[in-house]
């Protein structure tokens, strides 16, 4: 009887406690300059130099393939993917930066209690890398991606995905995200969606895809969740 009191109890606690499911790209790291180029070697790879634009900015966030494949033909796009994952992992990957005031807003909701994951489009292994990188492994319960095989390359499922995996609480469970299919999948999921303006997307973007708030640096989304 006393150790069922303590699941109970534990379970309890569990329930109460809140959780954030960070994405990767745009709101922890800024990883712009690094995809931008390995996506545009693998175009040029490939033939395609033509497809390249001006502002290329609208490959960041959304899945891999998703975004291959709204410029290229079908039968190109895991050719394109394996080509951007040879050059990402060359060099690419590296080359992102940490956004200020991130790693203090991330210590910060750790010390006061949160449950943090990462969250994020990018396959497992390059986000563990960069998670890493930036010395912020240890406070992370687990890193969540695509697999390489294109498994979870949508949110919504890989939010499923953790929620059960972990017994989160839905209604105590947050996603923060730079894109509107961070706050879509967060949706999917009846997850409270906040958007980073501090990465790619817009004001207008995150809260069309229902964002409850947005916010303009990482230290002002820890200080309204510690309200």
């Amino acid at each position: 009887m006393q150790l069922r009191n303590l699941e109970l109890n534990y379970k309890i606690i569990k329930m109460k406690n809140k959780t954030i499911l960070f994405d990767l790209d745009g709101t922890i790291i800024d990883p712009g300059f690094g995809i931008i180029k390995s996506y545009c070697n693998a175009l040029k790879a490939l033939g395609h130099e033509d497809k390249i634009q001006d502002d290329m900015n609208w490959i960041i966030g959304p899945p891999l393939r998703k975004s291959f494949a709204q410029i290229l033909p079908p039968e190109l796009v895991e050719a394109a993917v394996a080509k951007y994952r040879e050059f990402h992992a060359s060099g690419g990957l590296i080359e992102a930066t940490l956004y200020d005031g991130i790693r203090e807003t991330i210590i910060a909701l750790k010390d006061n209690g949160f449950e943090l994951f990462i969250c994020t489009a990018k396959n497992v292994p390059f986000a563990t890398k960069n998670i890493e990188q930036f010395e912020l492994t240890q406070y992370f319960t687990e890193i969540y991606g695509s697999h390489l095989d294109g498994t979870f390359d949508d949110k919504g499922e890989l939010i499923t995905h953790i929620l059960q995996t972990h017994n989160l609480d839905v209604q105590n469970t947050f996603m923060i995200g730079d894109r509107e299919h961070d706050m879509i999948a967060a949706g999917k999921n009846n997850v409270t969606g906040y958007g980073a303006l501090w990465g790619y997307g817009t004001h207008e973007e995150l809260i069309a895809a229902g964002a409850a708030q947005t916010f303009n640096s990482p230290i002002s989304f820890y200080k309204y969740l510690l309200k």
